[in-house]
């Protein structure tokens, strides 16, 4: 599967922000749709990128009002240990859909929030992933270092097949 016939897919489940990317690769994407004022791609560019990028790999920018908690443990990255601290200072997190190309507990963790809100890193090897700060290269993209394919987890644990819908991600607790 390739960006091709997985953007439909996005877009029928709700993501607008459904960016093209080069093929086995997780950058750059489409000039002028990230970042504070980045646009969202209409119907009509995404048609033409389905075209012209049909093989490459499928970038997600978040809406306003959902984040993602990027961790990661692989290496010497210790995202789960700070992932872990900031639960016992903050509480729990609740089960949530994650994307991941690498083994738990590394992964983007999705959560809805409050619109307009902008996060901050709780510390070391975790990164919020926000409409204005990020977006991810997901399910079905092929990760440029391992050649590991990205997928979609359930709050169960199962894989997917498929993303789910913005609206069915569990509110981030206060």
């Amino acid at each position: 599967m390739t960006y091709a016939t997985a953007a439909p897919i996005y877009r029928a489940a709700g993501w607008v922000g459904v960016l093209p990317l080069p093929s086995g690769r997780k950058s750059p994407p489409p000039d002028g749709y990230t970042g504070e004022t980045g646009a969202w791609p209409s119907d009509d560019d995404i048609a033409e990128w389905v075209t012209k990028k049909a093989d490459g790999n499928l970038g997600l920018r978040l809406p306003d009002g959902v984040v993602g908690i990027d961790v990661d443990q692989y290496g010497n990255k210790t995202g789960a240990q700070t992932l872990a601290d900031a639960e016992a200072k903050w509480g729990p997190l609740p089960p949530t859909w994650v994307s991941s190309s690498r083994p738990a507990p590394s992964g983007v963790r999705f959560y809805r929030a409050p619109t307009g809100l902008k996060f901050k890193t709780p510390g070391p090897h975790i990164d919020i992933l926000q409409r204005h700060h990020r977006y991810l290269c997901a399910w079905p993209s092929t990760h440029p270092d391992t050649g590991d394919p990205h997928r979609w987890i359930t709050p169960d644990g199962e894989p997917a097949d498929g993303p789910p819908r913005p609206e069915q991600l569990p509110a981030l607790p206060a």
